[in-house]
């Protein structure tokens, strides 16, 4: 990973991080603490970030990982703060805050990935014709496909982390 991806997954996994702190994921909290992830996918305002979190968080494999990062953005029906909801959790499946906090990091990861994804998808420059255009989305194409693979990859070795 180049420095300059480094740097963009570092900046939205720890804003993403942010988010779950005290109450959770709010549009609110998210203009406020967010201003990178606000940037990166060209919103305007908290509630389309935090719409989009939480589609992918929809989309995302029902696991105990994401089972735990659903938990730590919490929302209504959840405990107040991240400490209340991992405890909570944390009894429900029989671990420690611990290991309720490294599932949900791993999540993270996974989302952050996805969401660094999807802003290169959406800042790629407008081909100016039909050849540059069918280059850019064959490029675009083999960039989703390394993608996917190396999701699965993850997913295969967060399994084979949590068994």
């Amino acid at each position: 990973m180049s420095d300059e991806a480094w740097k963009m997954f570092r900046g939205v996994r720890d804003e993403l991080m942010k988010l779950a702190q005290g109450e959770g994921l709010t549009p609110r909290k998210v203009e406020l603490r967010t201003p990178y992830l606000m940037e990166l996918v060209g919103a305007a305002d908290g509630q389309t970030v935090s719409d989009l979190i939480r589609s992918f968080l929809d989309a995302m494999e029902p696991d105990k990982f994401t089972q735990a990062l659903r938990n730590a953005f919490g929302g209504e029906g959840y405990p107040p703060t991240l400490t209340e909801r991992r405890q909570r959790l944390g009894d429900e499946l029989g671990l420690s805050v611990g290991g309720i906090s490294t599932r949900e990091e791993k999540a993270i990861d996974v989302m952050a990935r996805r969401i660094i994804a999807l802003a290169e998808t959406r800042t790629a420059p407008e081909p100016q014709n039909q050849g540059a255009l069918i280059a850019a989305l064959n490029g675009l194409q083999d960039s989703i496909m390394a993608q996917t693979a190396i999701l699965q990859e993850i997913n295969g070795r967060l399994k084979r982390l949590g068994d």
